[in-house]
């Protein structure tokens, strides 16, 4: 008898100590699910899509390939519309990593298509679309130069590129090929 209570006690103690490690609390060392639908805090790599090939001698040491301005724009799977009002990140924001930049976006956790535009040196160019605009109202605006040398006075050239998927908070979202226009 007395051999079955102590049994019976250990058996309560287990299932006890087991009970006591068990919560509907989340883990804190797991990251919390992202939920769709919410933005968070987008990290991209731009990189250079292209032969750096251009010698500018009269600025000096003009790097062409270099990032001033962006704007992040991100649209519906097949273009039709914007998921939210486009990003606009000014001169000085852009962060060199190597030849390669690196930027933080808040964007929306949905599947998407996003258009990074390099280099407008307009902080108003994409500023009037709304979130019933198109992938053509994003390729409409056309930025003109009066000659081949306004391209080389300090604002970089223009550049461009597409990522594709579902933004993810975290340190990396994904790689973007910037390519010159």
């Amino acid at each position: 008898m007395a051999m079955m209570r102590s049994h019976t006690l250990i058996v309560i103690l287990l299932v006890a100590a087991v009970l006591t490690g068990c919560t509907k609390e989340p883990d804190a060392r797991q990251p919390a699910p992202e939920v769709p639908g919410k933005t968070v805090m987008a990290t991209f790599e731009l990189m250079r899509d292209f032969e750096q090939s251009v010698e500018v001698k009269a600025t000096g040491t003009e790097n062409v390939s270099t990032i001033k301005d962006l704007w992040i724009i991100q649209m519906a799977p097949d273009g039709s519309k914007l998921l939210q009002a486009p990003v606009y990140i000014p001169n000085g924001s852009v962060k060199a990593q190597g030849s390669d930049f690196r930027i933080q976006a808040e964007l929306q956790n949905l599947p998407g298509k996003i258009v990074f535009v390099a280099n407008t040196g307009s902080s108003s160019l994409y500023s009037s679309l709304t979130l019933a605009s198109s992938e053509a109202d994003v390729a409409a605006p056309i930025k003109s130069t009066p000659s081949e040398a306004a391209l080389f006075n300090g604002l970089g050239l223009p550049m461009s590129g597409t990522w594709s998927g579902t933004p993810s908070g975290g340190n990396f979202s994904g790689r973007v090929g910037m390519s010159r226009a």
